[in-house]
């Protein structure tokens, strides 16, 4: 019968009757490969040309209080305390809270303010808006006020203005001049036979 085993079958028979052991496929362990560095590409000649033609703006944070002479091109936010001269080849926005006290007049493409504004404008364009107050006279070719805006001056209106961008300021230091009394000259000539280093000759004294 099926359920007892042959006693007179032989080992080898036994072993030939197994089916043969399966070899699986060694898998190599993951090595870590170092991180390659990533490139980046270079930027486009039409982004770059699209950047610099972006305006640059600089801005006096509120905290600050910046005095002396500021001379710009593009645009210039100002929401801290200015004073002294400002010369802007752009737009000039005053924030609500931004004082510009200008000692020379305010030379601007455009002005823009909400704050406060003491001392005279010249630009091509003015706009006080409802939060905006301004002491001083203005020269400019378009005026733009908004309801509750304030303006004590005057205010004359050209059909161009010139701002004086094209022609550079330049400063010309002149040494002063020592004022001299008449007749003299500016180096004094020693006598004749004496020259300037040596000190005069003393007299022998005579015994007594």
């Amino acid at each position: 019968m099926g359920f007892f085993r042959n006693p007179f079958r032989r080992e080898d028979e036994v072993n030939d009757a197994l089916p043969p052991p399966v070899e699986r496929p060694r898998v190599p362990a993951p090595t870590s490969e170092p991180a390659r560095p990533t490139t980046t590409p270079p930027a486009s000649a039409a982004a770059v040309a699209e950047a610099e033609a972006q305006p640059q703006v600089s801005v006096i944070g509120p905290k600050a209080h910046v005095q002396g002479r500021w001379r710009e091109e593009g645009t210039l936010r100002v929401e801290g305390v200015f004073r002294g001269m400002l010369v802007v080849d752009g737009t000039v926005v005053i924030a609500r809270g931004g004082q510009i006290h200008a000692e020379a007049p305010l030379r601007a493409r455009r002005v823009i303010v909400e704050g406060v504004l003491r001392g005279d404008v010249l630009a091509e364009t003015l706009e006080i808006r409802k939060t905006g107050r301004v002491w001083g006279d203005v020269v400019v070719q378009a005026f733009i006020t908004h309801e509750g805006a304030f303006l004590r001056g005057q205010v004359r209106m050209e059909e161009r203005v010139d701002l004086g961008f094209a022609t550079p300021e330049v400063e010309t230091q002149q040494e002063p001049q020592v004022a001299r009394p008449e007749g003299s000259s500016s180096k004094a000539t020693p006598p004749t036979g004496a020259s300037p280093e040596s000190p005069p000759e003393a007299s022998p004294e005579s015994p007594p």
